[in-house]
């Protein structure tokens, strides 16, 4: 069954009993974006499967339909899709003029991180890291609470990037006594 109707976050391209396949324009063909959505879908229970090709901002939508109505999953989606209607701004270092805040070398730092309550949370954090262009990589774990951050970045603007987020972080100096 093909539909074109257009609602206010998503195209329904098709849907059976317990699927559905949609276009998202405000994934704006980002994995960032793909992942949130995902992880937000995944938490409720009655959604088994989400299925999403980042270069067409097409998402696919499997669920128990004796658990979830096709018009909860409707509501839930525009809920969830109303926070992804505007294209994500890039977070730039707030310093730029502080020497301190850009190295020339790359280097690791360790971080224990706390006020996270859910794996979520560890995923949020990393994205937000990864969307700055000095930080090289960044891998934040729920169960130890800690992360560690390749960056041109001084430890200090990594700690106020995680800080304005609402997590508080605190350097690890001997990361090998861990």
């Amino acid at each position: 069954m093909s539909e074109d109707k257009m609602l206010n976050q998503y195209q329904i391209i098709d849907k059976e009993h317990d699927w559905i396949s949609l276009v998202v324009p405000s994934l704006f063909s980002s994995k960032e974006r793909s992942a949130i959505l995902q992880t937000l879908l995944l938490k409720r229970e009655a959604i088994t499967n989400v299925l999403i090709d980042t270069d067409k901002d097409s998402v696919i939508i499997h669920y128990d339909s004796g658990m979830f109505s096709e018009k909860s999953l409707l509501d839930l989606l525009e809920i969830v899709l109303a926070n992804f209607s505007t294209k994500p701004k890039v977070d730039e270092i707030t310093d730029q003029d502080d020497e301190s805040s850009l190295y020339s070398k790359e280097r690791e730092i360790y971080l224990t991180i706390g006020g996270m309550s859910c794996c979520s949370c560890a995923l949020f954090i990393e994205m937000v890291l990864n969307r700055n262009t000095d930080i090289v990589s960044a891998e934040v774990d729920y169960e130890t609470g800690m992360g560690v951050v390749r960056s041109y970045l001084s430890e200090r603007n990594i700690l106020d990037m995680i800080s304005k987020n609402g997590y508080k972080a605190f350097l690890i100096e001997n990361p090998d006594d861990c």
